[in-house]
């Protein structure tokens, strides 16, 4: 039954009902709904367990169950299943959707337990560290799964992004895409009827594979269902809105207070790459997070349940974790790679906002260029909060082997805001000619953080590290200022050479890790497209590749005239 309908019976139709209603709309629960075994956990936590009524059938397949009464249940046996509460007072399962019979690749997949463990195992070691996708306990769900009680769709999800994300193979990403089609039917049926965390993850997970096979509109619409679901469950005000010391032992092991804190910042952190900057654009602010940002991954995986800090607070992490303090004093802070990279994320999406508008602001490019510096102030005391085992070194790179792919990620993001922040401070420079001087200076900042974030990306190649397509979208915008910064600088500075080995070098490395996201991501797959072609207009064709120069001939020479490979190799000659 919707809120709608709940608060109409609330206010009018069922007196008698209101406080029980009331209580119910005023706490959303957190429910379970899984799918072969269906198991299901409602107004988690706080809240003892319903009973099921005597005689109902267990709701153990997915078709609408009969009204014939099954064997009477044992008195101590407890359904966690999904409650409605109905005009007469009585609590009765929620009616699912008819599914068609299982195919034949979930057969495969499922009935195989050897292959279904490796496509597990390699989701955990590579997507699981993308950066906001540590919300999934990994030791519980090995436990569910060796129990043959693992969610079906989200184990699903976790074999389509394994398949998609961690295998070279194309046969690979194509049975991807057949397990996914199959998968998104139970999905779809279940977008509008299903306000439960694991299905949370599930379209979380959805969502990272729409976009890296294009379906943009799908991908985006996505967006808005997550952050509405997560919201509708007080997510991202957990701390505040749930007893987070109730006992939760007969509670599915993949709700933790620490694994659903990890949901509402992956919501956070998927809206703020949603808005692409754009103030106005998000569905969240930063300020209605009021939950601890997620804690150290060792004690996550533990089950410990330990104190960080909020989004804001500073010096949430000193070197020592022995004497490591939170910032009221008030104990040890464990505030692990995630939580860093929520903070540099907030922080980068500040600058974007205060970016975008700028060309509206009517305050002068002297009192804007001081906001901005005040937002540099902010941006290092973040950086410099980072604890030593944290901060990149070679040392460090195989400290953190296990979590590379968001350690890595981590540090092209925090290059990136400073990026971003020059970039705000060009555009001030456009509204004002006088600024010319200093836009060349801000020019070689850029150049100062891009060719770090290229040195990142020759040990993500070196290492062969598994990274987000995100890093894709990082290694593209160092391209664009290495390829066009040293080329203007140039025109004013004789000292400066673009094609020195130093530019050419990083632009290489930069292609190289663009070329490789494009294989299993299609934003990365066009980005490609786009910087063969900036890099044959600067003339820098001698980076391309063959198979670039087949590929851009393919799909962008009727718009873009690209020379061909015997043309170009004449010219040098």
């Amino acid at each position: 039954m919707d809120a709608a309908r709940q608060a109409s019976i609330a206010f009018g139709l069922a007196p008698r009902l209101r406080p029980k209603l009331l209580a119910h709309l005023h706490r959303p629960p957190i429910e379970l709904v899984w799918r072969a075994p269906y198991v299901g956990l409602a107004n988690w936590p706080g809240a003892q367990p319903r009973r099921r009524r005597r005689g109902r059938p267990p709701p153990a397949q997915v078709e609408p169950q009969p009204t014939d009464a099954g064997p009477a249940e044992k008195e101590d046996e407890i359904d966690l299943s999904p409650m409605r509460v109905e005009e007469g007072g009585e609590c009765s399962t929620l009616p699912t959707a008819a599914t068609p019979s299982i195919p034949s690749s979930w057969d495969a997949i499922l009935g195989n337990r050897s292959e279904l463990l490796l496509h597990v195992q390699s989701y955990f070691s590579t997507v699981h560290y993308y950066g906001f996708l540590t919300f999934i306990h990994e030791p519980s769900f090995y436990q569910l799964l060796d129990k043959g009680a693992a969610p079906r769709d989200l184990t699903l999800m976790l074999v389509v992004c394994s398949l998609q994300f961690a295998h070279e193979d194309p046969a690979a990403r194509s049975r991807a895409s057949t397990v996914y089609s199959e998968v998104y039917k139970t999905i779809q049926e279940n977008v509008f009827q299903r306000n439960d965390a694991v299905h949370l993850m599930t379209l979380l997970l959805a969502r990272v594979y729409e976009a890296a096979r294009g379906n943009f509109v799908t991908s985006w619409t996505m967006c808005g269902l997550i952050v509405r679901t997560m919201q509708f469950l007080s997510l991202h005000t957990f701390d505040e809105t749930y007893n987070t010391q109730a006992p939760t032992v007969r509670h599915n092991p993949l709700l933790k207070p620490e694994a659903l804190r990890r949901v509402a910042w992956a919501v956070f952190y998927l809206d703020t790459l949603a808005d692409t900057g754009q103030h106005g654009v998000h569905l969240v602010t930063d300020t209605a997070f009021r939950i601890q940002l997620p804690c150290d991954e060792a004690s996550f995986v533990r089950g410990i349940d330990v104190e960080t800090a909020r989004l804001h607070d500073l010096r949430c992490s000193v070197p020592n974790p022995l004497i490591a303090h939170s910032p009221n004093g008030e104990g040890p802070s464990h505030v692990g790679i995630s939580g860093h990279l929520m903070r540099t994320a907030a922080m980068r999406r500040r600058v974007l906002h205060f970016d975008s508008l700028i060309q509206h602001s009517t305050d002068t490019s002297a009192k804007i260029l001081a906001d901005l510096a005040d937002f540099e102030q902010h941006l290092r005391k973040v950086i410099s909060d980072l604890p030593d085992d944290l901060a990149y070194s070679d040392h460090n790179l195989f400290v953190q082997a296990r979590r590379l792919p968001a350690f890595l990620f981590l540090h092209l993001l925090r290059h990136n805001c400073f990026l971003m922040l020059a970039k705000a401070r060009l555009n001030v420079c456009s509204r004002a000619p006088s600024l010319k001087d200093f836009a060349l200076s801000v020019c070689r900042e850029r150049i100062r953080h891009a060719i770090p974030v290229s040195r990142i990306v020759a040990d993500i190649i070196r290492l062969g590290v598994n990274c987000s397509p995100a890093v894709g979208v990082q290694a593209y915008t160092s391209l664009e200022i290495l390829l066009y910064d040293p080329l203007l600088l140039s025109e004013i500075d004789s000292s400066v050479k673009p094609r020195e080995p130093r530019f050419t070098g990083a632009l290489r490395t930069l292609l190289e890790c663009i070329r490789q996201q494009a294989r299993r991501d299609e934003r990365n797959r066009l980005m490609h497209l786009e910087a063969c072609s900036r890099l044959v207009g600067c003339s820098f064709e001698d980076l391309l590749t063959p198979s670039d120069w087949e590929k851009c001939k393919k799909q962008v020479a009727p718009y873009l005239a690209f020379p061909s490979v015997e043309l170009t190799r004449q010219g040098k000659a």
